[in-house]
C-alpha cells in the first residue's frame, strides 16, 4: 500500500477524534514516511512496517481515550477503555503462546518424519554395516536382505507422509511467519 492510500485509511479509522489531532497524526505520518523514503526505502515497506492502518489507529485511539479520561468520565468510558485494552493485550498473552504451541507441533510433525527417512536410510543400509561391523546389527529372525525392502516401503511411505504434511501445514507455517513478520517489523521501524 502507497503511502496516500495508508494516510486515507488511517484518516477514516481516525473519524473520532477532532480534525486538528487527526492532521496532526498525518503530518507526523507523513514526516516519517518522508524521513524513510530518504533514506532509501519504499512506500510499500514503509507501510508494511508500521502495521496496518487499523491497528495504528486502533493504538491512537486508545492513547487518545485514556488521555480524556478523569474523574468526570462515567463508569462505562471507563470499562470501555479497560475493555479495549484487554483486547490489545489478548493477541499478545492468549494468541500468541497459543501460537507458538501450534508451531511447536508443526515442528515436531517434521522431525518425527526426518526421524521415520533416518530409520529407512539405516534400514537400507544394512546389510553394507553388517558386513562392515555385525556386532552393530542384529536383524533376530528376520533374513539381513530383508532389512533393505523394509527401508525402502519406509522411505516411501514417509515421502508420502512428507508430502501429506508439507501439503496441510503450508498455511499454518505461511500464518506463522506473517505474525512473526509483522512483531518483527515494530521492533525495527
Amino acid at each position: 500500500m502507497n503511502q496516500s492510500l495508508y494516510i486515507t485509511k488511517l484518516q477514516n479509522y481516525l473519524k473520532k477524534l477532532p480534525q486538528d489531532d487527526v492532521d496532526e497524526i498525518v503530518h507526523e505520518i507523513e514526516a516519517h514516511f518522508k524521513e524513510a523514503m530518504n533514506s532509501g526505502r519504499t512506500e510499500i515497506s514503509i507501510a508494511d512496517a508500521l502495521g496496518h492502518p487499523k491497528k495504528l489507529a486502533n493504538a491512537i485511539l486508545l492513547e487518545y481515550d485514556i488521555s480524556q479520561l478523569s474523574d468526570k468520565n462515567s463508569l462505562k468510558d471507563k470499562l470501555m477503555i479497560i475493555a479495549r485494552i484487554v483486547a490489545i493485550g489478548f493477541k499478545n498473552i492468549i494468541v500468541a503462546p497459543i501460537l507458538l504451541a501450534v508451531g511447536l507441533l508443526v515442528f515436531s510433525a517434521f522431525l518425527l518424519v526426518f526421524s521415520f527417512y533416518f530409520l529407512g536410510g539405516a534400514l537400507v543400509s544394512a546389510p553394507i554395516i553388517n558386513s562392515l561391523a555385525p556386532a552393530l546389527v542384529s536383524t533376530g529372525p528376520l533374513h539381513i536382505m530383508t532389512l533393505p525392502v523394509l527401508g525402502i516401503v519406509v522411505l516411501f511411505g514417509t515421502r508420502k507422509l512428507h508430502q501429506l504434511l508439507s501439503k496441510h501445514t503450508s498455511a499454518i507455517i505461511s500464518y506463522l511467519i506473517k505474525y512473526v513478520k509483522v512483531d518483527y517489523k515494530k521492533l525495527t521501524i
